[in-house]
């Protein structure tokens, strides 16, 4: 076959970067959720009536985000997944506090 690789460097610095910095922000989904819960964006109850919406969502970025084979993707779906309940389970039992400027002001 006679073949040589030769990798350019623009692919292998896009891979080097890409890969590394899409894996740390994804696993960062249960902060981002408890932050959106917190701040009253998404409630509890909707997370949980769209957990389908939400694996359909993971599935595409890890297919996104990884290289091209099906094992790097289920690698990187399947935490995500658990992160997601993990995010749901942070929801639960780290509900909002109360806000102190819902009482009235006394001067």
């Amino acid at each position: 076959m006679n073949a040589e690789f030769e990798p350019r460097i623009g692919e292998w610095l896009s891979f080097v970067l890409i890969l590394p910095l899409g894996f740390g922000i994804s696993f960062q989904l249960p902060l981002v959720m408890l932050f959106l819960n917190r701040i009253g964006i998404v409630s509890l109850d909707l997370m949980v009536q769209q957990w389908r919406v939400a694996i359909l969502v993971i599935c595409v970025v890890s297919m996104v985000l990884t290289p091209a084979d099906p094992i790097s993707m289920i690698l990187m779906a399947v935490p995500l997944c658990l992160l997601y309940l993990v995010g749901l389970l942070m929801c639960r039992f780290m509900p909002r506090g109360r806000n102190p400027f819902d009482e009235a002001y006394e001067p």
